[in-house]
């Protein structure tokens, strides 16, 4: 209101001072700016302000009918701008009112999906003696193109596996059903692990059409034996943390998955001893960036767990995501971040297991 009232002003002394020509069209301007708003009599009050202040500053001489044929035409033209600008603004706060209810809407349904694609993940950890588990997820935006599971595998073993869709958001997530789907087929079967592998490289690439690829390791822990036969597709190689040893990466394995129909996969085995701890992660933990560019990295994510690797396996995964964020001095990464730690206990250890998950 105020710009517009300064606006007529500003007209008005120019109109005082120009006496060759009329400026009665730039009055046009503060009043279509007062139209825009929803104070409609006002509007209509300050055209009439405008018809006297031209009529009385403009460079005219004349009077009686003349002078009000000239203020008739005026008002109407003012006028009909005004009622013009005023539809314009009436159909623009519509509009603004069908997106904010379509913006709420969006809202409102990518949360409920965030919620079912976080009842994709465990809920709960593997409960067996002598090894602990945990893992979490926290997705960079309402959904996640990040995934983990643990698979109940023949004979008591158990599958494990971390994958990281390529892209962010919701076209990501919209894979991890399909790469749920396509590892459970084989959950009855004694493949080994590049058999699963291959099985799923052939079910995304006819879903994907090239567009899309995943990185993945999966693994098949062999509970009595404690040890890990996996297959890494292109992923972040996962390590395993020995007592006073080098650590182990788990390489083996081939390409991305989702890309080749004929990509072949090697496998390999791990001893796990007591005491090991082994670290599943995605990109979103190493490649966290500080306020100086400087990158969390691999040598950060092994310092942190050897440091705490007295704690169990749920405190070492909260130990890490906290120094993550600590680290990148926000809570709102640019990927998603996933982790999965298992921890083989010293012998003569009771395990803690069984409880709910950090989500």
């Amino acid at each position: 209101m105020l710009a517009a009232l300064a606006g007529i002003s500003a007209v008005a002394y120019a109109d005082s001072l120009v006496v060759t020509i009329s400026l009665g069209y730039l009055y046009v301007l503060p009043l279509s700016l007062t139209a825009l708003t929803r104070y409609r009599r006002t509007t209509f009050s300050l055209v009439g302000v405008c018809v006297v202040l031209h009529d009385w500053l403009g460079p005219y001489a004349h009077t009686g009918w003349q002078m009000l044929h000239r203020g008739v035409l005026t008002l109407i033209g003012f006028t009909v701008v005004v009622m013009f600008v005023g539809k314009l603004a009436d159909q623009r706060r519509r509009l603004m009112q069908v997106v904010s209810a379509q913006r709420n809407e969006l809202a409102l349904e990518l949360a409920q999906a965030a919620k079912v694609q976080q009842r994709m993940l465990p809920q709960e950890s593997p409960n067996i003696p002598g090894i602990e588990i945990a893992g979490l997820m926290s997705p960079s935006k309402e959904l996640g193109g990040d995934y983990y599971d643990y698979i109940e595998l023949p004979q008591g073993n158990l599958g494990l596996v971390i994958a990281d869709v390529s892209g962010k958001g919701t076209e990501a997530a919209l894979f991890m059903p399909s790469i749920e789907v396509a590892l459970h087929m084989d959950t009855h079967s004694p493949s080994p692990s590049n058999k699963v592998v291959t099985n799923l490289n052939r079910v995304l690439y006819d879903l994907t059409e090239q567009t899309r690829y995943v990185t993945l390791f999966y693994a098949k822990l062999d509970v009595p034996r404690r040890t890990l036969e996996y297959t890494n597709a292109g992923h972040f190689p996962p390590v395993v943390l020995r007592v006073r040893e080098p650590e182990i990466w788990l390489t083996e394995g081939g390409p991305v998955v989702g890309l080749l129909p004929e990509a072949s996969y090697q496998t390999a085995s791990v001893a796990l001893n007591p005491g090991d701890v082994l670290i599943l992660y995605t990109d979103g933990v190493i490649d966290a960036e500080n306020d100086k560019e400087e990158m969390f990295s691999v040598e950060r994510l092994v310092s942190v767990a050897r440091t705490n690797r007295a704690k169990t396996a749920q405190e070492l995964v909260q130990m890490i995501q906290s120094s993550v964020f600590s680290f990148a001095g926000t809570e709102e990464l640019r990927d998603d971040l996933t982790l999965v730690v298992l921890k083989v206990l010293p012998d003569n250890t009771e395990t803690n297991q069984g409880a709910p998950e950090p989500r």
